[in-house]
This record gives C-alpha cells, structure tokens and sequence, in this order.
C-alpha cells in the first residue's frame, strides 16, 4: 500500500498494527495504528490505549492521574494525591481501614444524654453525656457547667459546652481539668501499635469557645491494663488552636501510633485508648513535651489556654469527635440514633419504672422481697454497679391495687449487681408479702430512674 503524504490531509494510506504500528519511531512494535474508526496507541507490540468513533477510550493497564472530572466542569470529580488519597466531589474518603463504623469514638455528635441534658453547679469527677467523662483535681472554689446545647456547625445539631459557674481566679498549682472518652480495648483490636511499624490514626473535631489561641489534647494508650491515669499508660500530646472567638471551626490531627515494643496492648474490655482535652492545668501540669510518646505523667502540654476556671465568662464547646484508622480526616460519620443508643448502652442503661411500668417483685422472707431478675436490651460491658438517680415515692400494691398498697421508705430499694445481661431489685422494707408470693412495686406518684453503670474508669 502507497502512502501518502498532502499538507492538507496529512499521512494516509497506512494503517498498521500492534506489531507493526503506522506511525512509529525506532522501536518497531511501538507506535500507533489505525482501524474502522479507532486509533490505537501500541507498546511492545500489545495496544495500551485505543478510543473509538464515541470517544470510548479503552485503556489495558494502569491509568495514572492527579484528576477526573467532566468535560463540562472545573471543580468535583475524583482527585487523587501523591500519596494516592482520594478524595470524591471534595470529600476525602478512608486512605485505610473500615468504610463503615470507622469512628472509634461513641457518642461523637453529643445525641445521647441517659443520665440527663444539663448538669449544674459540678466539682468533682463525674460521666454527663454518654461515654464522656469530666475528669477534675484540686478544683479550690471552681466549680463548672456541663450542658449538652442545640449550637454546632452546619450538618450538626448538638455540642457539649462546658462553663464556668464559679470562677477561681487562683488554680492549685496540681489542678486538672479535661475532657476524655475512654476507648474500649475490645474495640481497637484492629489497630497495629507497640510495633515496629504501627498503624496511623487522625483525630477530627468541630470546636468553639470564646477564648482563642491554642489548646492541650492528648492521646493514651493502655499498657497491658494500665489504667488512664497510670504512669505506665502511653501518652502522645499535641496542640490545636482557634482562630476566631464563638465560631465554630474544624481541628484535625494525624499521628503514628506507639512504635515503643516493649508495652503490651489492652484489648480487653478495659480501657484500650483514651482520648482528652485538656481545659485547665496548674502550673506543675504544664509541662509535658508535645508530639512524641512518652509514659503518662498527667500533665498537658503548655498552651494559651490552661485556664478556664479563672474567670466565668468562659466556656468551650465541642462536636464530630472522630478517631479513625489513616493519615487523612474523612467526612464525621453519622449513625442512625437507635445504633448509636445501643453502643452507649453497653457501658451505662437508665431503667425508669412509674405506676405504669412496675415492678414484679417475689418474696423471698419475712418483711423482704426482690424482684425478678430484670433483661436488659443490650449486654453491658462488665457487671457494673447500680445507681438510683432519684428518690421514688415507691409502693407495694398489694392484690395488685391501691387500696392496700405501702409506702415504702426512701432507702429501701437498690440494685443488686447481676451478670452484665441482666440485673435484680432488692427491697428491704416490703410488708404482708409470703415467700414465693408475688407482688407489684411502683413509683406511685411519679417516674424515677436506676442508672446501671459499666463505664470505663
């Protein structure tokens, strides 16, 4: 076949093949050839890249690119880093680890509140929120605010503040005060730490407060059971800072996990991680060395804020907490409220009871009784202890009515500790009841609440 050549129509007349391209330069089987409506790009004699009459490329090894996106369009798309992160339409996606259930913080949008929304006039160490503990030392006069507010960023719809109610303009030079969740060990058994070669975490929150400047966090790891608070437990603290006072503003944070062997993970359902924030710290529990681990000393790194104590016009607010598996901070994931009521029951279950959800109770001796064993909808994580919330007005009624019924008194009732499934009521004071009868215990005026806690201390 003749080839031609014309300054109008180029070279024609050639078609070729894979292992004789049309076009080519000193290598012989690599080029580019043509068919019916297609061209095709050859390498080593096997076409790489060939696109048809519709624009249909078809590629038969690795497309390599910083971005794709429509033809008709200057933003959105897949885009993908050097490191070879994507990210979809702007949104980052997992570089690592589970698509689903990614967040190894429970709780993370402050939606669960069994033991109540708002918690007033605090001095000491207490959970508010569930799975969130306020952890305080030589508060002095201070005393603080725990609330769980209808104010975060867009897509969000609750935050927990914390404020100051009575302000100590002079801390304890030993004073704490943070913010933590205790992680359990059962729940990080997929990650590599206390290894050569661990695996890499980001921690991501949304975060205001009127005082901008730069904030102490930290990360822990437990030590074969070491508790949060031990020397033995492994620490990594970091700073963050605000920018702009009252607004809301997004923190991300990637590390390495602990490559020091010689400890020992915790995946039990102990305490596994712990992540904290710090609020205030005395001027002896300021000096711990940022981004790098180091055994726990109870201290935060120095940073602007320490103080937030010293005056009542403060406050700092937090929401979107996520751990996740990676080096990049992908979008806060978000569970449907029943998942995410059924995770926090596993470490504290608020059982109420009113004169219309009662108590079975069987006698069991003289002037005594306790109830059948009651199920709980979720197994909790160890047999925990009971706590009644608020003083019922209980009766026993007697033949199942009122008119025989007993007042009984304000400490007659507890919670006897069950096997983690499920839990009993003890009642010391129960009259006119034989053993192995029967009978109905009530709030006869009101609801009340047993709060069954299993929380990681």
């Amino acid at each position: 076949m003749s080839v031609v050549i014309n300054g109008d129509t180029g070279i024609s007349g050639v078609n070729g093949s894979a292992g004789n391209p049309a076009i080519k330069g000193g290598d012989a089987d690599t080029g580019i050839h043509f068919g019916t409506d297609t061209a095709a790009i050859t390498t080593g004699g096997t076409d790489k890249v060939s696109i048809d009459s519709s624009g249909d490329a078809t590629f038969s090894g690795t497309v390599k690119t910083s971005k794709v996106e429509n033809a008709n369009t200057s933003n959105g798309g897949v885009e993908i880093d050097t490191a070879g992160h994507v990210q979809v339409d702007g949104v980052q996606m997992p570089g690592s680890g589970a698509r689903g259930f990614k967040n190894l913080i429970i709780n993370s949008l402050m939606r669960q509140t069994q033991r109540g929304v708002n918690h007033y006039e605090k001095t000491g160490s207490d959970y508010y929120l569930d799975r969130w503990n306020v952890h305080v030392f030589t508060m002095g006069a201070a005393i603080y605010n725990v609330e769980r507010v209808n104010d975060a960023p867009p897509g969000f719809y609750h935050s927990q503040r914390i404020s100051v109610h009575t302000a100590d303009a002079s801390p304890d030079a030993n004073h704490q005060m943070f913010l933590q969740q205790h992680i359990e060990g059962k729940n990080i058994q997929h990650l590599n730490f206390f290894t050569a070669n661990p695996d890499n975490v980001t921690i991501s929150f949304y975060v205001r407060s009127n005082r901008t400047g730069s904030y102490s966090a930290g990360l822990k790891l437990a030590d074969n059971g070491s508790s949060f608070g031990s020397g033995d437990t492994r620490i990594y603290n970091f700073t963050y800072s605000i920018s702009a006072a009252n607004t809301w503003e997004r923190k991300t944070f990637s590390l390495a996990l602990d490559s020091a062997t010689a400890h020992t993970r915790t995946l039990n359902n102990a305490m596994g991680m712990s992540l904290l924030f710090w609020l205030s710290a005395g001027t002896s529990r300021d000096g711990a060395t940022p981004n790098v681990w180091t055994n726990n000393g109870n201290s935060a790194t120095a940073s602007d804020n320490l103080d937030l104590l010293t005056s009542t016009s403060n406050n700092w607010s937090i929401t979107g907490v996520q751990i996740e598996l990676g080096n990049k901070a992908t979008e806060v994931e978000v569970l449907d409220t029943t998942t995410e009521q059924l995770l926090c029951r596993r470490y504290l279950q608020a059982v109420r009871s009113s004169r219309y959800m009662p108590h079975l109770i069987r006698g069991s001796n003289a002037n005594s009784a306790s109830t059948q064993f009651y199920p709980l909808p979720v197994p909790m994580r160890s047999t925990g202890s009971g706590v009644r919330q608020d003083i019922p007005n209980l009766r026993n009624f007697n033949g199942f009515n009122s008119a025989g019924s007993t007042t009984l008194s304000d400490t007659a009732s507890y919670i006897a500790s069950g096997d983690g499934t499920s839990y009993k009521f003890n009642f010391s004071d129960i009259t006119n009841i034989s053993n192995n009868e029967l009978q109905v215990v009530a709030n006869y005026s009101a609801s009340h609440t047993f709060l069954i806690d299993a929380e990681i201390t």
